[in-house]
């Protein structure tokens, strides 16, 4: 619990949107520095993206749903 406590705040102290948005690529390379080694991280990962990812469109300052046809890859970012 320690080190997502960790993870979460350096992730905090990067961000600048005050929104608490993050690019998923970021996210994805502090997760596994943070978790580099361990047997089952990838898998943790996995189950946790679906999660914490959500589709964020800037120019409306919404959220949309995974299946709405606005929701793309380049609007995609992880909420810390």
């Amino acid at each position: 619990m320690r080190i997502l406590n960790n993870l979460r705040q350096q992730l905090n102290e990067m961000i600048e949107d005050e929104k608490g948005l993050v690019q998923p690529d970021l996210f994805k390379k502090l997760f596994f520095t943070y978790f580099k080694g361990e047997k089952y991280a990838y898998q943790v990962y996995e189950m946790l993206l679906p999660i914490v990812t959500k589709h964020y469109l800037e120019g409306e300052d919404c959220f949309v749903a995974a299946d709405d046809s606005r929701a793309t890859p380049h609007n995609k970012v992880v909420v810390i």
